[in-house]
């Protein structure tokens, strides 16, 4: 009888889990009904895509079969905790069930709400519930509940129990934070080399902003320490085409990746990049970024290892599941890490993200190989748009413009990568990789906002052009996207810090690592040139004008609020989904190609051609933010403007779709503007 009790407590525990698990899908829907159907409407253009891969398919797949299985699993721990009352009290098989899920579910709810606030999964974030006393305290109730469950029930039925017991043992055990590591002695005869990219992060937001306080005190003191590059740009101003060009040491008009999710192939690399550089050399190379949806760099680009979640079109698709409780209250455990690797350590997924789960994972990487130099690449994105975070709380200290929501939570979200920041340095310092290292921290590129310390002004009245946008890479007169952070310290022979604002960009990493490691090293295949400031380098000199290029550009981009869904709708067409279930740009991209804005930078100016602009190309005096047209130019460098857009025209005369008005040929003839 009491067999046939067990099994009823099971099968109705299964029952249980499985209607939860509907019940919370369908509340996540309704509560987000007007995003879901846009998305879904959006996501329509590419699902024949989607559907047509065999790996999208498959990942979606594992996906509901590592759902299903979580599902039996807290069934299983209801179930157990549901044997405790039935074997020890006289109720029903239906009332044992009911208290047993009740406990359960409580215990799963109450993580959620204390874990990730801002998110639906943590719905009961302001109840009495939620606070860590209930919750350790009623983990100890239902793991102490389930034991004697168990115990109780396997004498009843053992073939029945011992299964179940065995697979929930082993959950229980990949829930359990990790051990620290034993640490084997760091190899010391090279030095190391380690990069640390910041999203997103814009110089002039370093440092005291407001009074009394700085949003990034952490990132400050390691720049004050450092040769710090106050004039520093990206060739372009998207994460994963600035990160190649800073590896490769080449302009992207060289290695052919002109945008996010372009499609590898072998002929983007060559082997003077520098993991392939170091590798040979004898390093462990790593390349570890916290969100890979538009950046999809992994061991094929020549990394030993690399750290992050997994690549897929599945992520884009999967990150809305977090917030389904059962798999918030594994997100960030060893169990989620195996059943839903779209969602661990995902920054993409904000409502569960946990930074230090991030760089936890990233200093385990390094620890296990310490017996060789390392060349660390990492990316922190916690600044990149949506600007959200699990526990995000807003600063009295920042002040609040109803005009301009996105920048606020850019700051707080800011604070936030400052922290993650140090965590990073303390790890780091703790292993030893820093001891005698040489240590970049820059940014990929800034970030737009259209604020009003951001415009330009027009060098004459009757004259308008949009100078501005929102985000980055979508307009290239605008500074805050194409200026990045770049300091470096050498831990080596001392920090010598200083402020340096020569003219320098991505490009020049790559060569000024390899003299640092080795004065002989050949440069001569790479576009920037080493940071004198950090080497010496005979005969080498900086450039005296850096070339740009936008990404893409949408009408959204460029409107004084920023709407997600129409982002999304008039970018969603240029991307589609390989074989193999990545998300990539659609190879035949030569439109995307037409459209590009591109620029040259000096000291004094920015010029730029804009497709589609048949007046002229547009110059920009930095020093005083004033623009006009080349041909009604006011201001008093005339010739060197004109020598910068000759420059522009020679450097990008083979690119497709480039000057297809014909703006460069009057310059051909040393024609100088408005002279």
């Amino acid at each position: 009888m009491r067999k046939t009790q067990l099994r009823k407590v099971g099968a109705i525990n299964l029952f249980f889990s499985l209607t939860i698990l509907v019940l919370f899908s369908i509340r996540q829907v309704l509560v987000a009904s007007d995003l879901a159907l846009k998305e879904t409407e959006l996501a329509g253009q590419i699902l024949s895509d989607f559907l047509g891969s065999v790996g999208a398919v498959t990942d979606l797949s594992l996906f509901l079969v590592a759902l299903l299985f979580l599902h039996l699993i807290l069934a299983a721990a209801a179930a157990f905790v549901s044997g405790f009352f039935l074997v020890l009290t006289r109720v029903g098989a239906w009332t044992a069930s009911s208290l047993g899920f009740l406990l359960v579910l409580l215990l799963v709810l109450v993580w959620d709400a204390i874990l990730y606030p801002n998110s639906l999964a943590g719905f009961m974030a302001n109840t009495p519930f939620a606070t860590p006393q209930i919750a350790v305290g009623l983990s100890f109730l239902v793991i102490l509940l389930m034991a004697l469950g168990f115990a109780l029930s396997v004498r009843q039925a053992p073939l029945l129990c011992s299964v179940p017991g065995i697979v929930l043992a082993g959950a229980l055990w990949l829930l359990i934070p990790g051990q620290e590591r034993v640490l084997p002695e760091a190899e010391r005869s090279h030095p190391n080399v380690v990069i640390i990219g910041i999203d997103a992060l814009r110089p002039d937001h370093l440092g005291a902003r407001y009074e009394g306080f700085s949003l990034t005190p952490n990132i400050d003191g390691f720049v004050s320490d450092s040769v710090n590059y106050s004039n520093a740009f990206t060739p372009v101003a998207r994460t994963y085409s600035a990160w190649f060009a800073l590896l490769s040491g080449r302009y992207p008009t060289s290695t052919g990746v002109r945008f996010n999710l372009q499609q590898f192939n072998d002929a983007q690399l060559a082997d003077t990049d520098l993991q392939a550089r170091l590798k040979d050399q004898g390093y462990h190379t790593v390349y570890a970024m916290d969100e890979r949806r538009f950046n999809n760099i992994d061991e094929r680009y020549g990394f030993d290892s690399v750290v992050g979640p997994k690549i897929g079109a599945a992520d884009f698709l999967l990150f809305h599941a977090a917030e389904i409780p059962s798999i918030a209250f594994v997100a960030n455990t060893d169990l989620g890490k195996k059943l839903f690797p779209f969602i661990y350590m995902n920054r993409g997924v904000h409502s569960t993200y946990m930074p230090e789960v991030f760089t936890q994972n990233l200093l385990d990487e390094v620890a296990q190989h310490r017996d060789k130099p390392l060349f660390l690449a990492t990316h922190l994105t916690l600044p990149h748009w949506p600007y959200l975070y699990r526990d995000l709380t807003p600063d009295a200290r920042i002040p609040y413009d109803p005009e301009q929501p996105q920048h606020y939570l850019y700051q707080l979200m800011l604070q936030e990568v400052d922290d993650q920041f140090q965590d990073l340095m303390d790890g780091l310092e703790r292993i030893g990789v820093l001891d005698n290292a040489l240590v970049f921290v820059v940014s990929d590129h800034g970030e737009g906002f259209m604020l009003e310390d951001d415009a330009l002004e027009a060098g004459l009245e009757s004259i308008t052009f949009p100078t501005s946008g929102h985000g980055h890479g979508t307009n290239v007169l605008s500074e805050e996207q194409f200026n990045v952070v770049m300091a470096v310290q050498d831990r080596r022979d001392g920090y010598r810090a200083h402020s340096d604002d020569s003219l320098v960009s991505l490009l020049d990493i790559a060569p000024t690592v390899l003299k640092w490691l080795d004065e002989d090293a050949d440069i001569s295949t790479y576009s920037g040139s080493p940071l004198a400031a950090v080497v010496e380098c005979e005969g080498c000199e900086s450039a005296s004008e850096i070339f740009i290029e936008s990404s893409v550009a949408t009408n959204a981009m460029y409107q004084s609020q920023l709407d997600a869904m129409q982002v999304m709708a008039e970018g969603i067409g240029f991307y589609t989904v390989t074989p193999e279930g990545l998300a990539i740009t659609r190879p035949e991209f030569g439109e995307l190609l037409r459209s590009k804005q591109r620029a040259v930078v000096s000291d004094d100016f920015i010029v730029a051609h804009f497709p589609g602009l048949t007046e002229g190309f547009l110059v920009v005096e930095r020093g005083k933010g004033t623009w006009w047209p080349s041909s009604q130019y006011g201001g008093d460098k005339p010739s060197e403007a004109a020598t910068l857009i000759r420059r522009l025209c020679s450097f990008y005369s083979d690119d497709q779709g480039f000057d297809q008005q014909g703006l460069c040929k009057p310059f051909d003839s040393e024609i100088a503007v408005n002279e």
